[in-house]
């Protein structure tokens, strides 16, 4: 399932966990101060159906934007 198949079905549900789909990214904290502060992380994460990917870090709890899509193969 790619970014452009995520859409509710015919009863207007979005698909189950099971079937939503994940990317693997690799994610960096740069937060001042944070323990992991430049420590990038390679991680699952479940697509937005809006196509935005999402993260916060373990440790101080920030918004991430150091996220990079790592392409398959």
């Amino acid at each position: 399932m790619d970014l452009m198949q995520i859409t509710k079905n015919e009863n207007g549900d979005w698909p189950t966990l099971e079937e939503w789909p994940t990317v693997e990214a690799d994610v960096t904290c740069r937060t001042p101060g944070c323990p992991v502060e430049g420590v990038t992380y390679r991680i699952t994460m479940y697509r937005n159906a809006d196509g935005v990917l999402r993260a916060h870090c373990g440790r101080c709890n920030t918004p991430n934007d150091d996220i990079i899509e790592v392409p398959h193969g």
